[in-house]
């Protein structure tokens, strides 16, 4: 069977030379039609210095920043320079030409990058930086992993994985699909013991903390026009401490839920103002946050999950945040969508693999269960 980093990408005519961007001449890029055996040209497949420079240049495409794209090439450059060949077990007698040298990325070649060496070179890039530095350069690795195995240059198994939670700290509590399916019947159904059962409302602040993470203060900070609904997909203005502001794209069943809730609001209470409360008490009032602990706290209660100590809804934050990165969201978009002002208190979060920034909204896998969960009033 052919070799995963003997395969070519279906845009390989269009590599960059790496000489253009790392000062060293790795050798022509090998169209398809030219394909050598593996071990009978030492250029081919294209240096990982080529494929970095794509790699980086389709993120500045996408809409990255140029600092970003500083910062990915250094931690590219940090981790390489801790690489060793490992020989994979096909390819024992063979000794490839890899150039070991302190330039980064040049001299590297896919057969270099396993599991085992992107192990071992965070484990002595560990031992000088800190641990948000290390997840960082993880995060940006299992970026570029996961883009090489979508051009099948690489295994899928072929991930960085590295757990940078200080010592003694606890992880936070994360539900189950299971129990996020049973949150999600209990907040959909009447509640028969509630003075005012808003099935509505409850589904639509379930799914806002579910599709996006926001932390209790936030929601109960939002406005009428913070939701905004355009072509490309609902869109929430989250505010933090009225200082920090960020912009979160919804999940089209998230800005279902919430239209839902506002028309049910306008036939109880009447149309609401734009810069009324979106969140509000079945008499109009806004919500506190010691009020919205109490609903969530129902939720639980009627699910019959059981509940863990401190704020349920920094819960349903932990587990959004969890999923998320499971699912391979990077660690600096994570850290985006979360409103963290130190990456280090996103890492405790980090996990396995990484996706494309913006497809967090895809990535989630509370989605599926948010769209099965029909309201019954």
């Amino acid at each position: 069977m052919r070799p995963f980093y003997a395969s070519t990408a279906p845009d390989a005519t269009a590599l960059p030379c790496a000489s253009e961007v790392w000062g060293v001449n790795e050798g022509p890029v090998t169209t398809p039609s030219e394909e050598p055996s593996l071990h009978s040209d030492p250029t081919y497949p294209p240096s990982a210095a080529d494929l970095a420079e794509q790699w980086l240049r389709e993120k500045l495409a996408a809409g990255g920043s140029v600092r970003s794209d500083r910062a990915r090439r250094s931690d590219l450059a940090s981790l390489a320079r801790h690489i060793r060949a490992a020989p994979r077990p096909s390819d024992v007698g063979h000794v490839h030409p890899t150039v070991r040298s302190d330039r980064g990325l040049t001299g590297l070649h896919l057969w270099d990058i396993t599991a085992d060496a992107l192990n071992r070179g965070l484990a002595e890039y560990g031992e000088f930086h800190a641990a948000a530095s290390v997840q960082r350069v993880a995060s940006t690795w299992r970026g570029f992993c996961a883009w090489l195995h979508r051009r099948d240059l690489l295994p899928p198994d072929v991930t960085p994985s590295v757990d940078c939670r200080p010592a003694g700290e606890k992880p936070p509590k994360v539900l189950s699909l299971e129990e996020i399916g049973r949150l999600l019947r209990a907040a959909a159904t009447r509640d028969t013991q509630a003075r005012w059962p808003w099935p509505e409302r409850d589904i639509a602040l379930l799914s806002s903390f579910l599709g996006t993470g926001i932390r209790p203060g936030e929601a109960v900070a939002l406005v009428v026009d913070d939701l905004r609904v355009c072509q490309d997909g609902g869109r929430l203005h989250i505010r933090h401490h009225g200082v920090r502001e960020r912009e979160l794209l919804l999940p089209d069943v998230v800005t279902a839920s919430l239209r839902l809730y506002l028309d049910d609001r306008t036939a109880r209470l009447g149309r609401a103002g734009a810069t009324s409360a979106l969140f509000v008490r079945p008499n109009g009032d806004t919500l506190t946050p010691v009020g919205l602990n109490y609903i969530v706290g129902r939720w639980f209660r009627r699910a019959g999950v059981p509940e863990p100590h401190g704020s349920l809804v920094y819960t349903l934050r932990h587990t959004y945040a969890t999923l998320l990165s499971d699912a391979g969201v990077e660690i600096e978009e994570l850290q985006r969508l979360l409103g963290h002002r130190h990456l280090s208190t996103t890492s405790r979060y980090a996990r396995k693999s990484a996706v494309d920034p913006g497809m967090h909204i895809h990535a989630n896998p509370t989605l599926p269960l948010l769209a099965a969960a029909p309201l019954s009033v």
